[in-house]
């Protein structure tokens, strides 16, 4: 789907960037046997991680109602009924002692198993509960295996006209 290959672009072009990683990442691919044990690979599972707490291809986890008599979030006063959205971008770069430099795409955020919980819980790319995306799972593993794939077959690089700003999200029908 769109916000798939929308993942895998920002993924790949971090992974373009740093030739140190995608030789490592390189090294974890190659040694598996065929795709059975891909969900074992713990630097692509990092990478994918990433990738969609950094960059995530939607803007917005879904939205709630506060409750009856309201709710109070973060010192602030909800009145009921008030829509309340999370907005994935935000969630994990407000905590910097969950993600060390949060504005750099840094897969070993992943790899580090003190608090991985927490972090899962502020980087919910496919929301949380029973309104998250039926397709998340899916789409992780499109992008397990497209990315080992093309790690494990091909050396990628970044075309010399790409840029940070050509790489900026922008908004395309506003």
């Amino acid at each position: 789907t769109e916000t798939t290959s929308s993942a895998l672009t920002f993924i790949f072009y971090e992974l373009a960037k740093n030739q140190i990683l995608m030789e490592e990442l390189y090294q974890e691919i190659k040694g598996m046997d065929g795709y059975t044990n891909i969900e074992s690979l713990k630097l692509l599972d990092a990478c994918i991680k990433e990738g969609l707490r950094f960059r995530p291809p939607v803007a917005f986890t879904g939205s709630r109602l506060s409750p009856k008599g309201g709710v109070n979030v973060l010192g602030y006063y909800l009145p009921e009924g008030t829509v309340i959205t999370t907005q994935s971008l935000s969630l994990s770069r407000q905590r910097p002692d969950l993600f060390p430099n949060p504005e750099i795409y840094d897969p070993k955020h992943w790899l580090e198993e003190s608090r991985l919980d927490e972090r899962r819980k502020m980087s919910a790319p496919f929301g949380v509960g029973s309104r998250r995306c039926p397709g998340g799972n899916m789409a992780i593993c499109q992008m397990r295996l497209l990315i080992a794939a093309v790690v494990r077959d091909f050396y990628v690089l970044l075309a010399p006209e790409t840029t940070p700003k050509t790489m900026e999200p922008f908004e395309a029908n506003g």
